[in-house]
Parts: C-alpha cells; structure tokens; sequence
C-alpha cells in the first residue's frame, strides 16, 4: 500500500517536472497535477481510515462475544439484569 503510494507520488513528480519543464503555461499543469495528488491522497486516507475502523469493530466484536461466552460458561451473565428476584448480583434486591 505504502509502496504503491511511493510510486504514486514520484509518477506525479516527475510528471510535474516534465510538464513544468516543457509547457508554456507552467502553473495551471502544476496545479492540476497537485490537485489530482491530493486527490489521490485523500482518496487514499480515507480508504485506510475505512479499513482501520472495520478492523476496530471487528476485533471489538470478537472480543465481546468471547468475553461474554467465557462469563456464560463460568455461569454469571457478563451484564446482568438489574432488579430480577433471583438475581443476586444485582444491587436492587
């Protein structure tokens, strides 16, 4: 991913230079160019960003259920119920 960003942005530099070299109108094709990198960049953070946060949620989510099989089967709910009768965990009895 890192590496393919890397490649990215010596593509758009050397376009750049190219461009800023050959072209008359040396500022627009600069701009452009800069433009389409942040573009690129934002496009590019914002994918990993979607990635962390799915990762997060599922970690999160695996880790729960274990948690809350592990406490069924030790035999006491992971949240109890606050005011039940039989419950004797619970503050309000």
């Amino acid at each position: 991913m890192i590496m393919m960003m890397m490649m990215m942005v010596m593509m758009m530099m050397r376009r750049r230079r190219r461009m800023t070299t050959t072209t008359t109108m040396k500022m627009t094709t600069t701009t452009t160019t800069m433009m389409m990198m942040m573009m690129m960049m934002m496009m590019m953070m914002m994918m990993m960003m979607m990635m962390m946060m799915m990762m997060m949620m599922m970690m999160m989510m695996i880790a729960f259920f274990f948690y809350e099989r592990d406490q069924v089967m030790k035999g006491k709910k992971a949240r109890p119920p606050l005011n039940n009768d039989y419950n004797l965990n619970s503050p309000i009895n």
